[in-house]
């Protein structure tokens, strides 16, 4: 059950060692992420298919990836998902009913953290390492597959999409800090809520 499942989501160890420099945590996360939120529930299989389960199940009508891949449309729809997330949890953070002053704290995150990419240049990941990061973050999904009782066997896809969510979203702030987590989940997503938000925010300032 996702419950006996939820602690090994949270005790799954970090691809980088502690002493990791920022820019090799910014370019590893982004290769994480995207295999994080490209993995399927514990209990289904690694196909992606256009047809009916019953195509893919049982005639093998479908297109299946090695598990570590994360390009072409795995990658996209790992970036869609992401985008997704970041606009369900944060759509609304510069609204001042929801917290007062978050937008401001935000807008100064986004320019805090465009600062730290520029200055840190994440370098490019080997094709080893990307591929060592993809395996580890599939080693996650076949331990949930091995626990006692089938632990993982009961994920829905949005019960497991969520707490996929909630892993990314620590990660990133044990990448970055708290703080500039929404903008580094932007950036990997290739999205703009919060910088579009800041925007937003000026042009009302400044009476436009």
């Amino acid at each position: 059950m996702p419950l006996v499942a939820y602690p090994h989501l949270k005790e799954h160890e970090l691809p980088w060692s502690a002493t990791a420099p920022l820019p090799l945590r910014i370019a590893t996360f982004r290769e994480y992420a995207l295999a994080l939120a490209a993995l399927l529930p514990p209990q289904l299989g690694e196909c992606l298919s256009a047809a009916a389960e019953f195509d893919c199940a049982v005639r093998g009508l479908c297109a299946c990836f090695p598990d570590t891949v994360t390009g072409g449309r795995r990658a996209d729809a790992a970036r869609r998902a992401i985008r997704r997330w970041v606009v369900d949890r944060y759509a609304a953070i510069d609204d001042t009913r929801v917290v007062r002053g978050m937008g401001r704290a935000q807008c100064a995150a986004h320019r805090r953290f465009e600062r730290d990419l520029v200055s840190s240049s994440p370098p490019p990941l080997s094709a080893r390492d990307a591929t060592w990061i993809g395996a580890h973050a599939h080693a996650l999904r076949d331990k949930l597959r091995r626990l006692p009782h089938r632990g993982g066997e009961h994920y829905s896809h949005a019960t497991w999409e969520l707490e996929v969510a909630n892993l990314v979203e620590d990660v990133a702030g044990a990448a970055v800090g708290a703080e500039l987590a929404l903008p580094l989940l932007e950036w990997v997503g290739g999205s703009s809520l919060g910088s579009a938000a800041c925007t937003a925010s000026s042009h009302m300032m400044h009476g436009q």
